[in-house]
């Protein structure tokens, strides 16, 4: 699983850091992409500065990035190497071009959720 716009390891009190690492301690093994700068590794794995340049197989893109910022990333999300096969939005983050393009382009799509909620009620990864 592939975080975008992860915290770094000194935010670990905001969602777009706990959640990554409850999926992490759950055995999810997680590669963070974070949009800031200035850190180069997030829960012991380095960062990926890329989404294009990932080689590994994403089975979830996990979302944490404002709804008008969606759109921004499409491009790199649809340049992958490995396309994930979904990609989810956290709670409160919703584009719906961006849905409708993703949806288009054959990549299943979770929105408004908590993957660390669903993952703590027992859904596998």
């Amino acid at each position: 699983m592939a975080v975008l716009g992860i915290k770094p390891d000194s935010k670990a009190s905001q969602p777009a850091h706990y959640v990554a690492r409850a999926i992490q301690a759950a055995g999810v093994r997680v590669i963070p992409v974070p949009v800031l700068e200035g850190f180069d590794e997030v829960l012991g794995e380095p960062v990926q500065r890329d989404l294009r340049l990932l080689t590994e197989p994403i089975d979830i893109l996990d979302v944490f990035r404002p709804g008008p910022a969606l759109p921004a990333h499409l491009a790199d999300i649809l340049a992958m190497r490995r396309r994930p096969s979904l990609i989810w939005l956290q709670v409160g983050i919703r584009n719906e071009t961006f849905e409708k393009e993703v949806l288009k382009h054959g990549i299943d799509l979770v929105v408004d959720r908590c993957l660390k909620v669903d993952v703590q009620q027992g859904s596998k990864l």
